[in-house]
C-alpha cells in the first residue's frame, strides 16, 4: 500500500496539535499561542466556553495551513507498521528481519568483496603463468566485483532509508500516542458540556420576555425596515385581531360597523391603547378556554422553522406595493355593504 508521505510542515503541524492536546488533557494548561497576552489564564477550565473556543481556535489555526497532514501523519505511520518495514512482532518500533539481514549481508558482502578484491590485486600484479581458463576465472571475479559493488549501494540505501523513516516515524508516534491516550475521555467530557451549555442557552433564552424573543424573528424574516414600519405593524395587528374574531364567529358587517365606530372618535394613546389590546385579549381567551401564554410559544415556535421562514419572506416579497393588504385580493371580492345589526357596546374594555 502506498500512501502520501508527510513533509516536514506536516510533522510539525501534527507535533504541535499533539503538544497542544497534551497541555490541555494531559497537564491542564490554558491553549496559548506564540503571541498570547500576558494576562491569558494559566490553567485550562473545560466548563467554560471561552476557553473550550480557544483550545478550537488553536488547534484549527495549527491544522488549516497545512490541510490533512494529521492524516499524512498518521496514515504515513500506519503505512509503515502494515508494509514489512517494521517487526511486526516486536512492542517497540524495530527494523524488519528483512532490512536487518539486508544491514547483515552488507557486513558479509563488504568482507566477500575485500577478499576478492586482494585476490584480484594479487593475480593482477603477480599474474604468474596460467591459462584461458584461469583468465575466465579472473573476469568472473571483477564480474562478481561489480555485482556486489551494486548489491551493497542498494542493501546500504535501503537500510538508511528505512531507519531515518523509522525514526522519524518513531517521535511522531510517541507524542501521538502521548496525547491521544486522554483525547476520547476529555472529547466526550466537552461533548456532554456542549448539550449541557445548549441546553442551558434554550433555558435562558425561555425565561426572556415573549415581545423579546420575536425580535430576532422579526430581524431574521423581514430585516430592520420593515420590522421598523410602523404602518406595516398596524396593518398585521389589524389583521391578525380581525381573523382572531372571525375564528369566533364575528361577521364581516360587526367587523366593518366597529371600523366606523372607531375611527370616528378621538385617536387614543399608544400605551394605553395596547394596554387595553392585551387586557382585552386576555378576556377573549379565557372566553375562549385558550392559554394565550400557551398559544403565542407554539406560533413563535412554528413560524420560527426555517422553510416557514423561507415562505413568509416570499409572501412579503409579492405583497402589493403601497397596500395594506398582505396579498392581492381576489377578483370576486364582494363590496362592502352597510348593514344595521343592533347597538354597539359602549367603553374600550369588556
Amino acid at each position: 500500500m502506498k500512501m502520501a508521505k508527510a513533509s516536514s510542515k506536516d510533522l510539525d503541524a501534527a507535533l504541535d496539535v499533539a503538544g497542544v492536546i497534551e497541555n490541555v488533557c494531559g497537564s491542564g494548561y490554558y491553549p496559548s499561542t506564540p503571541d498570547s497576552d500576558a494576562d491569558d489564564p494559566t490553567f485550562f477550565d473545560p466548563d467554560d466556553r471561552e476557553h473550550l473556543r480557544a483550545f478550537y481556535d488553536r488547534v484549527t489555526s495549527i491544522v488549516e495551513p497545512a490541510p490533512g497532514s494529521l492524516f499524512r501523519v498518521v496514515g504515513g505511520l500506519h503505512t509503515i507498521l502494515h508494509n514489512n518495514i517494521v517487526d511486526p512482532d516486536q512492542d517497540v518500533i524495530e527494523l524488519h528481519p528483512r532490512f536487518i539481514a539486508a544491514l547483515e549481508a552488507v557486513e558479509k558482502l563488504a568482507q566477500i568483496r575485500a577478499s576478492i578484491m586482494a585476490y584480484n590485486t594479487k593475480e593482477h600484479d603477480d599474474p604468474g603463468p596460467h591459462d584461458a581458463t584461469h583468465a575466465t576465472e579472473i573476469e568472473l571475479v571483477d564480474d562478481l566485483l561489480v555485482r556486489l559493488e551494486h548489491m551493497e549501494s542498494l542493501a546500504v540505501s535501503a537500510g538508511g532509508d528505512a531507519e531515518r523513516a523509522i525514526e522519524r516515524a518513531r517521535l511522531a508516534e510517541s507524542h501521538l500516542e502521548s496525547a491521544m491516550q486522554p483525547l476520547d475521555e476529555q472529547m466526550a467530557r466537552l461533548n456532554q458540556r456542549v448539550i449541557e451549555l445548549n441546553a442551558e442557552n434554550e433555558r435562558l433564552c425561555a425565561m426572556l420576555p415573549f415581545q423579546t424573543r420575536v425580535r430576532p424573528w422579526m430581524m431574521e424574516c423581514f430585516g430592520a425596515e420593515i420590522s421598523a414600519d410602523m404602518s406595516e405593524r398596524c396593518h398585521r395587528l389589524f389583521e391578525e385581531s380581525g381573523e382572531a374574531c372571525q375564528s369566533k364567529g364575528m361577521t364581516r358587517s360587526e367587523a366593518h360597523q366597529l371600523v366606523d365606530y372607531t375611527w370616528d372618535r378621538p385617536i387614543g394613546e399608544p400605551s394605553q391603547e395596547v394596554g387595553g389590546v392585551m387586557v382585552t385579549l386576555a378576556a377573549f381567551c379565557l372566553a375562549a378556554g385558550i392559554d394565550m401564554h400557551a398559544a403565542g410559544e407554539t406560533e413563535l415556535a412554528r413560524i420560527s422553522v426555517p422553510e416557514t421562514v423561507a415562505k413568509i419572506r416570499a409572501k412579503q416579497a409579492a405583497k402589493p406595493k403601497c397596500s395594506p393588504l398582505p396579498e392581492a385580493a381576489p377578483a370576486t371580492a364582494a363590496p362592502y355593504q352597510w348593514a344595521d345589526t343592533g347597538p354597539l357596546e359602549v367603553g374600550d374594555l369588556p
